[in-house]
């Protein structure tokens, strides 16, 4: 399913070489004409209106610039090609407006239907993805406690698990506190030690101050 600018886009997608006469692309244009009426009356829109789309652009933007085109206006070119320019002509002034028009109404109700094929296509989707939601929930409701299950002893085991915790928590913190006192113990037994180092020092400074002896005369003459 194709939206109409995705349509137009292939009914652009030709070749067209200007070395062929313009009495075949004339034929050209008449026999796609009749495949985009052909689809039209079968119900096939999608194909109508690609078809009636490469009919005018063919006409409208390749023709146009078609050599033999070009030269029919000049007073030496072949009469034929003048018979020629005015059948081209006459496609232009009449058959184009009407082709358009048609393209319009096709543009609008394939449009149409490929909107609502996009929101068909998103529902279904969804749809596709509801039930997996709704078994998981269906799983879930199915669970079930086994018959040996004791509730008594499960509130009883999750009491313990709960005390343990708690336990386990004080221990750290008693021993926590411990290791702090015992740290605070030996600091100030390193104090009191440095205190008392500093005291011995001071009395024995003052010791020996206090026996400091003053200098004995010299004699002024030997005893021996």
């Amino acid at each position: 399913m194709l939206s109409s600018l995705h349509l137009a886009q292939e009914a652009k997608d030709y070749k067209f070489n200007t070395a062929i006469p313009l009495r075949i692309y004339l034929k050209t244009c008449i026999g796609i004409l009749d495949k985009a009426q052909l689809s039209f009356q079968t119900g096939d829109n999608a194909k109508a209106f690609m078809y009636y789309y490469r009919y005018v652009d063919l006409c409208t933007n390749k023709l146009s610039k078609h050599p033999e085109f070009l030269i029919s206006g000049k007073p030496q070119s072949d009469p034929e090609l003048k018979l020629y320019r005015q059948e081209y002509l006459q496609l232009i002034k009449l058959e184009v407006p009407a082709v358009l028009r048609i393209i319009e109404d096709l543009k609008k109700k394939i449009d149409a239907e490929w909107e609502r094929h996009q929101v068909s296509l998103a529902k279904n989707i969804a749809r596709n993805h509801a039930p997996q939601v709704h078994n998981s929930e269906n799983k879930r409701e199915m669970v079930t406690l086994p018959p040996a299950f004791n509730e008594h002893h499960f509130q009883q085991s999750l009491t313990f698990l709960q005390n343990s915790s708690i336990n386990s928590n004080n221990h750290v913190r008693l021993t926590h506190t411990t290791n702090v006192t015992t740290i605070s113990s030996a600091t100030d037994n390193t104090q009191s030690t440095n205190v008392n180092e500093a005291t011995t020092d001071e009395s024995i400074t003052t010791s020996n101050t206090l026996l400091h002896y003053p200098e004995l005369p010299q004699l002024s003459f030997p005893t021996f």
